[in-house]
């Protein structure tokens, strides 16, 4: 299936698509020293990412930066992805723990997905977790960490 960028471009906001531009010319400007911790600290620190920031900011950063080097956008992706998931499903004591240090660029985060029988097919993992005395027990394999 082959999309139409321009009608993603429509349903920006000028606002969207003054913010895009803003982080596309800081990245270009800044993108030399390909440090992802520095990275994302300098981004923090222009305020591109910020705690209170919403999901369709981050997408546009990612785009942005996928557009200069894709593989650094990935890296910004799964960022993004495991502070929204701490965000939305932790508990206080976890966000309270590691979701400052996550968005300020101090911590780094990172999942696996990939298994030996599932490759990167996530409906097919075997890795199962289950509670237990207040504890929680992993059981499965991963490759590729």
């Amino acid at each position: 299936m082959k999309y139409n960028v321009s009608i993603m471009q429509v349903l920006l906001t000028e606002e969207s698509k003054t913010y895009k531009k803003q982080v596309e010319d800081f990245i270009s400007a800044n993108l030399k020293d390909i440090n992802l911790k520095s990275l994302w600290q300098n981004l923090y620190k222009e305020s591109f990412i910020k705690k209170e920031g919403d999901f369709f900011e981050n997408i546009l950063l990612t785009e942005a930066l996928c557009k200069f080097n894709p593989g650094i956008g990935l890296f910004l992706l799964t960022h993004f992805t495991c502070i929204e998931i701490i965000k939305n499903f932790a508990s206080d004591s976890l966000k309270e723990k590691y979701l400052d240090k996550l968005i300020s660029g101090e911590n780094i985060s990172c999942f696996s997905i990939t298994e030996p029988n599932a490759g990167s097919d996530v409906s097919m993992i075997e890795t199962s977790a289950k509670e237990e005395n207040n504890k929680w027990i992993i059981n499965g394999h991963k490759i590729c960490s």
